[in-house]
Formats: structure tokens, sequence, C-alpha cells
């Protein structure tokens, strides 16, 4: 999605849970090691050419520094700005999630 912002991660091969995906995306696309904390709400979003089903994963970093490997940059954004970037049509559901049950446990 050319322009717009995405969460980082990929597609789950067959033979790994999204934790184990995630693991491995990021440290393809970022060189960094990251531990799974929680599983999200899965996330289903219909393109005009393809339907794709996100399971976000929320981790923490716990070797070395996001890099840009495979994009063009990267960004660090406060859990209450999220919104406020122009996201993929895909992230937006799960970014709303994310940002609105933060929202929730703090109250």
């Amino acid at each position: 999605m050319a322009g717009a912002w995405e969460l980082p991660g990929g597609k789950i091969d067959a033979d790994e849970s999204a934790e184990a995906a995630i693991v491995r995306e990021i440290a393809e696309e970022l060189g960094c090691t990251v531990r799974p904390l929680e599983r999200l709400r899965q996330c289903t979003h219909a393109y005009p050419d393809l339907t794709v089903t996100l399971w976000p994963v929320r981790c923490e970093i716990v070797g070395g520094e996001p890099t840009a490997l495979e994009h063009a940059q990267i960004r660090w954004v406060q859990p209450d700005d999220l919104e406020s970037l122009d996201w993929s049509g895909a992230d937006v559901a799960v970014v709303e999630y994310y940002v609105g049950s933060r929202r929730l446990g703090a109250s």
C-alpha cells in the first residue's frame, strides 16, 4: 500500500503460530529481536483485489535497535498519536482496536 503506514509483519507460514511469525518477520524487516506479549483481536480487511486477515501480536524489543531494512522509514509514535497517521486499510482496524483497548484500560 504505497504511501500508507503499515504495521510490521507478514505472512504466517503453515508450520508457525502468529507469535512465531512476528518474531521472524520483525527480525527480517527491522533487524531486531522481539518477545510476543499478547495476541490482539484478529482483523479481516477486503481490498478490491485481495482480502487479508491480520493476527496482531503486541511485542517488546528484547535485542537490537529497529532499522528500516525493507521499508522507506520507520517511526516511533506514542499510542495516543497512532490514529493521526495515514494507515493502510487493513491496519486501520488493528490501530483502532489497540488504541481503544488502551483507553478503556486506563479508565
